[in-house]
């Protein structure tokens, strides 16, 4: 399996030199030069004197730069600076996601990641009580759409953690079910204090096949994602820090400091160099696409066949 993938990267490689212009004329990649030792907050504001710092008091909700008023579809795409934002904006449902509102981010991902001037792609929620909850349980209730809602996040995941782009979760509350599960498609993950994670799937009847079962145990190990999946257990914040499900755990009113500081490193690095890197880092560390999708659909049709069978016998 790592064979195959390291040969992808060395493709994609390939590729890329061919789109190259000679290598005579050819300038040097130089990134911006940081203090070494600056506070993030100067650092922040040198890059855009625009952008307010955050108040003191962490008591008010501080939205990320240049945040433009909610869309009709739920989902909220900007650029500001070097970084693309994409937010899930229903926090009256916990940011719960419909299909409707997975079209709109895929929309979004492709339309920012073709965007030369995004170098980071941050995914995170509205408000301060979820990143996100996962798929809308009203939608989930329907029988038709439950099967094409799992389908569709699994895909729209995949495409996420294929981004060539690096990705962030910022995630400011709690990330349940698919939610947790579209953070662990993104590269990095901060977290606030608050915020809480769980994948209960299994207790609803269906399986974390968005993403859970192949993203997770890369990152926490077996022993710990049985723990999460198969014992229900709820996270804290500080016990995904210590699992290592998250980079940093991070006080609310310093979460867009730090996605900036974030942004600033990346800025710092040939895009091309971070591509191919994010491939390679990819390559032998998920399993096979097809086999969460395969599970999910054994599952429904063994549901399937049971309800037939009831139904038969009781008429």
């Amino acid at each position: 399996m790592w064979r195959s993938g390291i040969r992808s990267v060395f493709t994609s490689l390939v590729l890329e030199s061919r789109r190259l212009p000679p290598w005579r004329g050819l300038r040097p990649f130089r990134p911006r030069r940081m203090p070494l030792n600056a506070d993030m907050d100067s650092a922040r504001r040198q890059n855009n004197p625009s952008i307010p710092v955050p108040p003191d008091d962490g008591l008010e909700l501080w939205a990320p730069a240049g945040m433009p008023a909610a869309s009709a579809d739920g989902i909220v795409a900007w650029v500001a600076g070097s970084i693309g934002y994409i937010l899930i904006h229903r926090p009256a449902k916990a940011n719960s996601y419909t299909q409707a509102m997975l079209d709109a981010m895929d929309r979004a991902r492709d339309e920012l990641e073709a965007n030369t001037h995004v170098r980071l792609l941050v995914f995170t929620g509205a408000g301060q009580r979820a990143f996100c909850a996962g798929a809308d349980r009203e939608e989930m209730a329907q029988s038709d759409y439950r099967h094409a809602l799992d389908l569709k996040s699994h895909d729209v995941f995949a495409r996420v953690a294929a981004c060539p782009k690096v990705t962030l979760a910022a995630i400011n509350g709690a990330a349940v079910g698919g939610g947790l599960e579209l953070a662990l498609a993104c590269d990095l993950r901060l977290a606030v204090k608050e915020a809480t994670f769980a994948l209960p799937e299994p207790r609803l009847g269906i399986l974390p096949a968005a993403g859970g079962l192949r993203w997770l145990v890369p990152l926490v190990g077996v022993a710990r994602a049985k723990e999460l999946i198969l014992g229900g257990a709820v996270w804290s914040a500080s016990q995904a820090s210590r699992f290592h499900l998250v980079h940093r755990v991070v006080p609310r009113k310093r979460l867009w400091v730090e996605v900036e500081h974030w942004a600033v490193q990346v800025e710092a690095r040939d895009p091309l160099a971070l591509r191919l890197a994010k491939e390679m880092l990819n390559a032998g560390n998920t399993g096979p696409r097809n086999v969460e999708k395969i599970a999910q659909a054994l599952l429904y049709h063994i549901k399937g066949q049971r309800s037939q069978h009831h139904t038969g016998s009781s008429s």
